[in-house]
């Protein structure tokens, strides 16, 4: 009998596991989707992006990441009186209509992930992707994992090059970027 039950305990355990790994990936995603809104909160747009006090800020994601679902429900969120609209984007082209931009590409041999950015340099899109990478290839924000813990790193001149002004504060808690930005 206490056999079993160290097997049934044994068992327990690793049906455990897997859900507090899967609760810590979605906790972790939560946290990217308000990191991601807080960008938001402290970036200014030309007053030609967003003429009308009414104007939605658009928030969309180019390639296949589970952030989606937590990225939709800042949907009806408003920043100042500015309301958030989530929209999945599968080419650069629908991207370009964006005021912030998720992107999810690889940064393969080919260039993909460069190409895309090029696509949205001068268009007043915040561009946020994964890790100092994506920072270097040209994109605004890069999330960065240290020491198991979130961190962002910011392209400064790709912000001004997209004529978005980041908030002194914003910058301030941003990781510098290893090697400067393009």
């Amino acid at each position: 009998m206490k056999g079993c039950a160290w097997v049934l305990a044994a068992f327990l355990v690793l049906l455990v596991l897997p859900l507090r790994a899967d609760d810590a990936a979605a906790d972790g995603l939560r946290i990217k989707a308000a990191e991601i809104y807080h960008f938001v909160e402290y970036t200014t747009w030309p007053a030609r992006v967003l003429p009308d006090p009414a104007s939605p800020i658009l928030i969309g994601l180019l390639g296949d990441d589970p952030l989606a679902e937590h990225l939709k429900a800042l949907e009806g969120k408003k920043i100042g009186t500015h309301p958030i609209l989530y929209r999945p984007c599968h080419t650069v082209e629908e991207a370009r209509t964006c005021q912030v931009l998720v992107l999810y590409i690889p940064d393969d041999p080919r260039g993909g992930l460069r190409a895309a950015l090029s696509g949205l340099d001068s268009l007043n899109v915040l561009t946020i992707g994964e890790g100092s990478g994506f920072a270097k290839a040209g994109g605004i924000i890069g999330f960065d994992e240290v020491d198991h813990q979130l961190r962002f790193i910011i392209n400064a001149p790709a912000a001004e090059r997209a004529g978005l002004k980041l908030s002194s504060q914003l910058l301030k808690l941003a990781r510098p970027m290893p090697g400067g930005g393009p």
